[in-house]
């Protein structure tokens, strides 16, 4: 395996954990809607949400800061917005 393969095996893992544990945070928060009500769904939706959605709210900040303005600011406005409201699964969806 070359450097430049080992390189983008590495970021393509790190760019699949983000979506992944949003997967995971909406199957849990379903799993316990189902199981318990809406109050665990709620705080799992929105734990995962937090968990998940800061890193991109940071990232694109800074982008945004530094004139990048071909980032995702949609999707980073969708998060806070779903921050704000208290929408978790909004947010995570």
């Amino acid at each position: 395996m070359t450097a430049v393969a080992s390189s983008r095996g590495a970021t393509m893992m790190r760019a699949s954990v983000l979506p992944a544990a949003a997967l995971l945070g909406l199957l849990a928060g379903g799993l316990a809607f189902w199981m318990q009500g809406a109050p665990l769904a709620t705080g799992i939706w929105f734990g995962a949400l937090a968990l998940t959605g800061a890193p991109v709210l940071i990232r694109t900040t800074i982008a945004v800061l530094r004139g990048h303005f071909a980032t995702d600011v949609v999707a980073a406005l969708a998060i806070g917005t779903a921050l704000a409201l208290r929408e978790p699964l909004a947010g995570l969806v």
